[in-house]
């Protein structure tokens, strides 16, 4: 039925398996490379010359690669007539024709005077518009002009960050009309503003006089605390000394 057997194409480190039917015009490979990317792999060329096929496969022959890919010649032309081609070909024909004149000096100069001619020419044919400055462009842009009179001002500044602090009442903004937070001396609590070093150094006196006589007082209920300690050793031992000395009486 024109069924060849499997071809077995070995690359190491690649196995391919081929089978073929060439009667049928079928091939198919396990690398699945025309199934996967619609091209055949080598592992098919390399089988179909082995089986001396003489006509390629037409189902093989994908349409992308024949002219049936090209489209229709009017939509060519429409193409063909854009402006990006027709720049294209201008400046195609512009490189051409330096390069045939690169050796002739008159002819190159020929050719630049007509270049000159055409860019007056078509100074004249597009006049060069005039220039507009900032504010125009923009209105041309948004299709409106700026009102001669302003009704609408620029809004006042808000600070709109966060929460809304609470509204003091009469009383507090009187104590603190600043509305920051007053620094108070540590030693006499009264705020910086109104220190009096006098009275400061007096209450700082007091103060380290009474952390002095407090250590002292603490020093002197140690000593204490150790001497009655050490007494009621002594007691002990005396104790047990008696004891043991009447122990000695009896026995």
């Amino acid at each position: 039925m024109g069924l060849f057997p499997p071809h077995l194409v070995i690359r190491p480190p690649i196995v391919a398996l081929v089978l073929c039917k060439p009667s049928e015009e079928f091939y198919q490979c396990t690398c699945k490379r025309f199934e996967s990317y619609g091209l055949l792999c080598r592992h098919i060329f390399y089988v179909i010359r082995l089986s001396k096929v003489k006509n390629f496969p037409r189902k093989y022959v994908l349409r992308r690669w024949s002219q049936d890919s090209l489209p229709p010649p009017s939509v060519i032309q429409a193409i063909a007539d854009s402006p990006d081609i027709i720049l294209r070909e201008i400046f195609r024909s512009v490189e051409y024709c330096m390069n045939r004149y690169a050796n002739e000096p008159e002819l190159l100069q020929k050719f630049r005077d007509h270049q000159v001619q055409l860019m007056a020419k078509a100074d004249v044919d597009v006049p060069i518009p005039k220039k507009t400055n900032k504010r125009d462009r923009i209105a041309s842009i948004l299709g409106m002009s700026q009102p001669e009179e302003i009704i609408v001002n620029v809004p006042k500044q808000v600070i709109t960050k966060g929460s809304r602090k609470r509204i003091k009442n009469s009383i507090e903004r009187s104590i603190n009309p600043s509305g920051k937070h007053r620094k108070n001396c540590r030693i006499c609590k009264s705020s910086m503003n109104d220190l009096n070093q006098a009275k400061c150094n007096a209450i700082r006196a007091q103060v380290t006089a009474k952390k002095a006589s407090d250590k002292a007082a603490v020093r002197e209920m140690k000593q204490k605390e150790r001497l009655a300690e050490k007494n009621a050793c002594v007691l002990a031992a005396k104790k047990a000394r008696m004891a043991e000395k009447n122990a000695c009486v009896v026995s």
